[in-house]
């Protein structure tokens, strides 16, 4: 019998694709209504088998239709969950993207800054090789070609020797542990031009409210000269630790040493106004003129033997006692210094006379010692140790400029000193510091000191209006003191150029930093600060293997 002729077929022919749950459990309903209860006859037997069989297959179709259904849900589930991690991962590729291309950006930005830098490094180079060729040819603005030369092509080597009480006791070890908080972006110049301008704001604000040097000045004034010349300690010591760290080249030296010449005749001058030094005008010159010479002296004597060389009892202990004296008289009043210190036959000797005599004494002593290693051979204290620097042959050029100078001060001094002793101060202590600036220059490029200084105008023309009157002295000695500090501004100005220029550095900021090839810090010479003599003689053993010969010509290049 045919399958296809069976009612029960025909009735669900059709619907096995689209027919749901329920309408399958009616059919099978209907199937199991119309199979018999008993055992049906044989020749029914085969009818009853098919619609068992037809039941099951309708079961199983069902079956078929509601894993279709699972299906059809779970692939719809799956392609939302599909669709929504594909619009996450859309979203997440386009901001890597985006960040990718702001990196892109910034490095490609930052490429480019750096080849602006490159090409302005280059052309500043290239044109400070031009301005150097150029200089080389016709010399700088206070240096000739040959020192021009010299600076440019050799290395610079600083060779001194210091070690005086207080410092081994102490202040070599302050300055070391100071030096440490120091940034290395800062120029050791700054650190030098900052002290002076700290003691010389000091000093004037003294001499402001006695400026005859007699007069008394209030007592924060005096406390605030303690202050500068502590500041001014500290900060002239910090940059020479700062230059082996970062720059060490002449133009530290010559800042270093012309804000010195500069801060003496300050320091002279507030001194005078806390000792009450207007009322021994005779002392006060000696001191004024001891102090300028034994200054300059003591250059003269590092022009001879290239060491500079400082003494036991120095500057350092100098200036402490400048310090305790601004402390003292700010706590007592100037009339402290005017006891008598000592009485004999009549004559009685105040206790500022006493401190000033012993001063220039000192400074007297310093001027011999200078003028014996200089001219009689005498061991400077390297020297003693073992450290044979070679000595200049021609060594009594400096001299002659420091006679004409000295001369004409006291041919000036006569009419002029009692007009106006502060003013007298500064107009040859501006002149006595041209004066050393121009020794300085020619130690540091190995050149010959000129005979006429332009520092000698000065106390000429007074000189000369002094014989054949021209304007009162007082306004002379006016003119005489601008004139004296453009002629020294003029000077350093010219010389600041010059060195920047054979150097390649710059003056206030570090050009090369440190780890650059062409920066210049470390200790290239032979220093020795009573703490570190056996490293320097180390240094020195093994600096004369190798190099003796060269060290000869560097010196001998004059």
């Amino acid at each position: 019998m045919d399958l296809s002729d069976s009612p029960l077929l025909s009735s669900t022919d059709g619907k096995e694709g689209d027919s749901n749950g329920r309408e399958g459990n009616e059919e099978q309903s209907k199937i199991e209504d119309c199979l018999p209860n008993e055992i049906p006859e044989a020749e029914n037997l085969l009818i009853y088998q098919r619609r068992r069989s037809l039941l099951g297959l309708q079961e199983h179709l069902t079956n078929l239709s509601n894993a279709k259904k699972e299906l059809r849900g779970k692939a719809a589930l799956e392609l939302k969950d599909w669709k929504e991690k594909g619009r996450q991962a859309i979203k997440d590729l386009k901001q890597k993207v985006k960040e990718e291309v702001k990196q892109y950006e910034l490095k490609e930005a930052a490429r480019t800054h750096q080849r602006e830098q490159r090409e302005r490094h280059r052309t500043a180079f290239d044109q400070t090789s031009e301005d150097l060729q150029s200089k080389e040819l016709i010399g700088g603005w206070v240096l000739t070609p040959s020192q021009m030369k010299f600076l440019h092509e050799n290395p610079y080597l600083y060779n001194a020797s210091a070690g005086s009480y207080l410092e081994l006791l102490f202040l070599q070890k302050f300055w070391l542990w100071l030096a440490r908080f120091i940034p290395a972006c800062v120029a050791p110049s700054c650190i030098t031009v900052l002290g002076l301008l700290i003691n010389v704001a000091c000093c004037i604000t003294v001499l402001y409210f006695a400026v005859d040097l007699k007069s008394d000045a209030p007592a924060w004034s005096f406390v605030l000269c303690a202050v500068g010349v502590f500041c001014y300690q500290t900060l002239d010591a910090l940059d020479g630790k700062q230059s082996f760290k970062v720059q060490n080249t002449p133009i530290e030296e010559i800042y270093d040493h012309a804000c010195d010449a500069v801060s003496t005749i300050f320091v002279t001058l507030s001194v005078a106004v806390a000792a009450g030094l207007g009322h021994y005008p005779y002392l006060l010159y000696l001191f004024f003129l001891i102090s300028l010479t034994a200054f300059y002296c003591t250059h003269w004597s590092c022009h001879v033997t290239h060491t500079m060389v400082f003494g036991k009892i120095d500057v350092s202990e100098g200036q402490w006692i400048l310090i305790l004296a601004h402390t003292l008289t700010a706590i007592y009043g100037s009339r402290i210094w005017h006891s008598t210190l000592v009485s004999f036959l009549g004559l009685e000797v105040t206790l500022a006379q006493g401190i000033v005599l012993t001063a220039i004494f000192s400074l007297s002593r310093s001027i011999v010692d200078n003028m014996q290693m200089a001219v009689m051979g005498r061991k400077t204290p390297l020297e003693e140790v073992g450290i044979w620097i070679p000595r200049r042959k021609l060594i009594f050029g400096p001299l002659l400029p420091l006679s004409l100078l000295v001369s004409l001060t006291n041919f000036c001094a006569l009419p002029l000193f009692w007009v106006s002793p502060a003013v007298f101060i500064l107009t040859f202590g501006f002149c006595f510091s041209k004066l050393t600036m121009s020794l300085v220059m020619v130690n540091i490029s190995k050149g010959d000191m000129d005979i006429v200084d332009s520092s000698l105008a000065v106390p000429l023309l007074l000189a000369i209006n002094s014989v054949f009157p021209l304007v009162s002295p007082y306004t002379s000695l006016l003119c005489g003191l601008v004139y004296a500090i453009m002629d020294a501004l003029r000077f350093f100005t010219y010389a600041s150029w010059d060195l920047r220029v054979a150097l390649d550095c710059n003056i206030f900021s570090i050009k090369y930093p440190p780890g650059h090839p062409k920066n210049r810090a470390g200790d290239n010479g032979f220093y020795i600060n009573g703490l570190n003599t056996e490293k320097v003689v180390a240094q020195w053993e093994k600096f004369k293997e190798n190099n003796l010969s060269s060290l000869y010509d560097y010196f001998h290049a004059d």
